[in-house]
């Protein structure tokens, strides 16, 4: 079977003159091929008729089929047009006129919609289960622990997983869990979700301190407001502070 797939197109964020950008890009395949068959046909002008020669096409030269998948990966479900007709202003255009204008599907795979990414068979479907599962990070470990593939990841795919999840870490990891051209991504990942743990726990423990640094002056400003009936003022005056860093603090606690 003869058939042109041209490179998927990816997309995290939605373009909606995306089908006349896919358009043009299967046009552009369809008009290198007709190139390609001009030359051969320009090169043999034997029993060429007037009309072969000129435009450098057989009557039985035959293209290539080609189609462009758009692989969609945002968060946003997709919903920009998916069809030239989808672009283009049909208002007081007759309806039997409007049929008479070519239309052009394009194919948009939502990522994070797919039941299954089994139809997958290279890197991809583990590249497209990440996406799918990054906001789950016990989803994230399942995976790890049991799909032996991601142990030998290619390092394009490693990449594109490094890249969407926008982490500078994983490029920097990489490395370490590199052979051969392949990365265990088992293993980067696990150190990653680790950094990730530990940075949060670090974050954790500063905003706890601060919040608690907020809660003690609070406490102390209100203290002394209570029992010396003194206003706002004077009370931030009395523990060393300022009206301003008290409504600071405040907020800190909301």
């Amino acid at each position: 079977m003869a058939f042109v797939d041209s490179p998927a197109q990816l997309q995290e964020e939605i373009d909606y003159a995306l089908p006349l950008r896919v358009l043009c890009y299967d046009a552009a395949e369809y008009e290198k091929q007709a190139e390609r068959i001009r030359k051969d046909v320009r090169s043999n002008r034997k029993g060429l008729s007037a009309g072969e020669y000129l435009y450098g096409f057989r009557k039985g030269s035959r293209l290539l089929p080609t189609v462009t998948f758009v692989l969609y990966y945002g968060e946003k479900e997709w919903d920009g047009a998916k069809d030239i007709h989808g672009l283009l202003d049909f208002t007081d255009i007759p309806k039997k006129l409007r049929e008479k204008i070519a239309n052009y599907q394009i194919h948009v795979i939502e990522v994070r919609k797919l039941v299954d990414t089994g139809i997958f068979k290279t890197d991809v479907r583990q590249v497209f289960d990440f996406i799918r599962f990054s906001k789950d990070k016990g989803r994230l470990k399942d995976l790890m622990n049991n799909d032996l593939s991601y142990a030998y990841l290619e390092e394009d795919a490693y990449d594109m997983v490094a890249l969407y999840a926008g982490e500078e870490e994983m490029f920097k990891i990489k490395e370490k869990h590199k052979k051969g051209g392949k990365v265990d991504m088992c293993q980067g990942l696990r150190e990653w979700m680790e950094d990730e743990r530990n940075a949060g726990l670090e974050e954790g423990m500063l905003k706890g301190k601060a919040e608690g640094k907020a809660e003690v002056l609070v406490l102390s400003v209100e203290s002394v407001m209570l029992k010396f009936k003194v206003d706002l003022g004077a009370a931030c005056e009395g523990v060393g502070t300022t009206v301003d860093a008290y409504f600071k603090a405040k907020e800190k606690l909301r």
